[in-house]
């Protein structure tokens, strides 16, 4: 009896942890892709194909090192890398706020499908409050810009404009 209790202690300590390194049926390694000022993608420079090109190339590159989902920005400065109704087109996909691609896409829905080609979970990642990066820059802004339609929802810190959270639920409402 003696001699067997030790070896049940092994036994049910080792159990214990083989259990615990059994690899989870789904894990989560996520990448982030900022589009403000062009830090990963897109090239403003780039025609629309060339944009597509190097989309790809990062997510083949993500897809081989095991990345299961990316977080790309989408809304950085209340515009758009998508057809949108109520922000502009964003400065970040043309050069040109508020004008759209010279070859008709919809860069979001491109991203969402080639993720999903690959096994690969998109993920939409907006800004929702900051609406101007540098007030500097706010003369290059569309017109139809939040910013430039109502300054008076903006709270300013420095050269930042975020929207005001009671005017923005305002907007959601009156949209809805």
């Amino acid at each position: 009896m003696i001699r067997t209790l030790p070896l049940l202690l092994l036994c049910s300590v080792l159990s214990h942890f083989s259990i615990a390194q059994t690899a989870p049926k789904r894990e989560l390694r996520g990448a982030w892709i900022a589009t403000y000022a062009n830090i990963d993608w897109p090239n403003r420079t780039q025609t629309p194909a060339q944009q597509r090109a190097a989309f790809l190339s990062i997510v083949d590159h993500h897809k081989a090192t095991g990345i299961t989902s990316l977080f790309i920005q989408v809304r950085s400065q209340c515009d758009a890398l998508y057809p949108s109704a109520i922000d502009p087109w964003s400065a970040d996909l043309t050069g040109t706020q508020g004008v759209g691609p010279s070859t008709p896409w919809d860069p979001m829905q491109f991203m969402i499908e080639e993720c999903h080609k690959r096994g690969i979970e998109f993920h939409a990642w907006i800004n929702p409050y900051r609406a101007v990066a540098n007030s500097n820059n706010l003369a290059s802004f569309a017109a139809s810009h939040v910013a430039k339609q109502h300054p008076d929802w903006l709270l300013s810190q420095g050269t930042l404009r975020v929207l005001t959270l009671v005017y923005h639920r305002c907007v959601i409402i009156l949209q809805a």
